[in-house]
């Protein structure tokens, strides 16, 4: 077997690559293809782990991640979120490769957004939102540069100075026009896709500040008490998810209107997957609001890691070694 670090990962595996492979795992996974149980999640002292397994059948593989959430270690000076990932044969139960996978996990996340803006934005847009400048905003602006062509994007973060730094760093390895702003509402007034990636609880983003026409990718919470839209945005547009079962357990975003009387379940139009599957259409009118929420599935994990493991070995790269 071999260990795959983040650098090694870095190697092997382009956003382009990560894009295709999600892509790929979403239209499986509707058309029944994955074997892929809903995620088990512990909680303790604050942090929040899940352990999340999946085989693509056609490949017959079987990966395992656990992720890691520890919104305090923002203090400690560790990042918020890290994972591994197994990758195993799933006939002989050998264990392929170990890697680790907040880089990818990260990659396959920025990729997902990147389908479904590719499918459900308008084709021609002036701005990238984007209100929260973690390490996932990176990806995600990375990974939408990569299905459209936007000419500048605006950055918000309740830490004034993460959205400059953000700013500088991504314009000079990207050569786009990134500006840091004062307000959510100011990156919504101004922009034509927008991606909320914040670790809050309560609503970033409000329904009155976006156009028409927008598309949301809102992929920061996960959990049932967490949220970044306001009922107003839910109940107007129409609504895309990763996958209904994995939303409605886990997405506040969808949760809290439900308990409020104020949406239902049979109002979600699609999951991605029968979009991409061409079971559904994307956007219709230029007019229509978009919404795509995700939490993140195994099977996104499954189909990048299984790229970026053939990759390496084919590239001659990683740690080889046995247990």
């Amino acid at each position: 077997m071999i260990i795959l670090s983040a650098e090694h990962i870095s190697q092997a595996l382009s956003m382009k690559e990560a894009i295709q492979a999600v892509e790929d795992g979403f239209t499986k996974l509707s058309l029944n293809k994955v074997l892929m149980p809903q995620r088990t999640t512990l909680t303790f002292n604050n942090v929040w782990h899940g352990i999340m397994p999946c085989i693509l059948l056609n490949e017959e593989k079987l990966s395992i991640k656990l992720v890691s959430v520890a919104l305090d270690n923002k203090l400690k000076g560790l990042p918020t979120t890290s994972a591994q990932l197994a990758l195993i044969d799933a006939h002989t139960g050998q264990l392929l490769a170990l890697m680790e996978a907040t880089l990818l996990t990260a990659m396959r996340t920025g990729a997902a957004s990147a389908i479904a803006t590719k499918y459900l934005a308008l084709k021609n847009i002036e701005s990238l939102g984007i209100i929260g400048a973690g390490f996932q905003a990176r990806f995600q602006l990375k990974a939408i540069r990569e299905v459209r062509a936007f000419k500048r994007a605006l950055v918000f973060d309740v830490v004034k100075r993460a959205a400059e730094k953000f700013a500088n760093e991504m314009s000079k390895k990207l050569g786009l026009d990134i500006m840091a702003v004062d307000s959510a509402k100011q990156v919504a007034s101004k922009s034509e896709v927008i991606v909320t990636a914040t670790t809050s609880k309560t609503p970033v983003l409000l329904g009155e500040w976006v156009n028409e026409g927008v598309h949301v990718n809102a992929i920061g919470a996960h959990t049932p008490d967490a949220r970044e839209l306001d009922d107003d945005l839910i109940m107007k547009s129409k609504l895309v998810v990763d996958q209904r079962e994995a939303c409605l357990r886990e997405a506040g975003d969808l949760i809290i209107p439900i308990s409020k009387g104020l949406f239902s379940q049979d109002k979600i139009y699609a999951e991605l997957g029968e979009i991409t599957s061409g079971s559904k259409p994307g956007r219709t009118t230029d007019d229509e609001i978009t919404v795509f929420k995700s939490v993140g599935l195994a099977v996104q994990d499954a189909a990048v890691a299984k790229v970026a493991y053939e990759k390496a070995v084919k590239m001659g790269i990683g740690y080889e070694v046995k247990l």
